[in-house]
């Protein structure tokens, strides 16, 4: 999967913009706009109208974007998504353009999350632009957003961090009943989330890298981007939490194998364990 690709949860500017629509916007105030930026994929803006939609995010002055990610929505698939970057809100010939078609649901029902990188793109510069574009065509049912993720900073890996290949997925347990002589009720939640394990082979600047991104992140506090650096990016723009206890893993000690130095190579770090859960993919809308 080559490096893999991130941004901290910091680099997550969505909220910095003023946001408008196209389109009929649900009239409860908690399906708006702040459900764009609210850190809760499950609560999406709600649209009346089944599209064609455009959400154009104004930063009020050039704001460096370096990709877009949609972790959670109700589009179907091989919905022909754009996002666009301009220093004007016209949308004819904007300055950067990046398709985001969506992938096909999975088998087991999670949906596709696509993501854009405009770093490669014609047009980009990291200078930034004022505004950024989402156009959504006209779909079969309402639409529903769960989340924009605009990225200033789409951060990679110096080395490649083995994958592994370890995915589950986890369901819930939540407690809605605990007596005073301890007996626990608990309802195990039918939503399955992923979770990706790997063990983590790199440098000693990744390994620094993966400590400032918890520390950002708060330990489990704040979810972040996460997706391998692949040419395909239909799916797999992943919005993610890293498990409690591998936060507390990069914040005290831990046990890992490195390679001294003069060995040939040097200042790498093996066999330290990461695992992350989504936060977004297959909640309901």
């Amino acid at each position: 999967m080559g490096r893999l690709r991130y941004c901290l949860p910091s680099d997550i500017v969505t909220a910095l913009a003023v946001v408008t629509a196209s389109g009929s916007i649900s009239a409860d105030p908690q399906y708006g706009f702040t459900a764009l930026y609210d850190k809760i994929p499950a609560k999406p803006l709600k649209f009346e109208t089944v599209g064609p939609i455009r959400l154009v995010f104004d930063f009020g002055e050039a704001q460096r974007i370096d990709a877009f990610a949609l972790p959670n929505h109700n589009l179907g698939a091989e919905s022909a998504c754009v996002v666009a970057l301009n220093n004007t809100n016209v949308w004819t010939a904007p300055t950067c353009v990046v398709a985001m078609p969506t992938g096909a649901d999975h088998l087991d029902g999670h949906v596709a999350s696509p993501w854009a990188d405009f770093t490669t793109a014609s047009g980009y510069s990291s200078a930034g632009f004022r505004f950024c574009s989402l156009f959504v065509p006209v779909q079969s049912v309402n639409i529903k957003i769960g989340e924009t993720l605009l990225m200033a900073n789409l951060r990679r890996f110096n080395h490649e961090p083995q994958f592994g290949g370890n995915k589950g997925a986890i369901r819930r347990y939540l407690e809605s009943l605990r007596t005073e002589f301890g007996v626990v009720r608990v309802n195990r939640r039918r939503i399955k989330q992923r979770c990706y394990a790997f063990m983590l082979k790199g440098s000693t600047v990744d390994y620094e890298a993966i400590q400032s991104l918890c520390d950002d992140a708060g330990g489990v506090a704040d979810p972040w981007f996460f997706t391998p650096d692949d040419a395909v990016k239909i799916d797999l723009g992943l919005y993610v939490r890293f498990t409690e206890e591998t936060a507390q893993k990069l914040t005290s000690t831990e046990e890992f194998f490195y390679v001294p130095s003069g060995a040939a190579n040097r200042g790498f770090v093996e066999n330290f364990p990461l695992t992350v859960e989504e936060v977004s993919r297959s909640l309901p809308l």
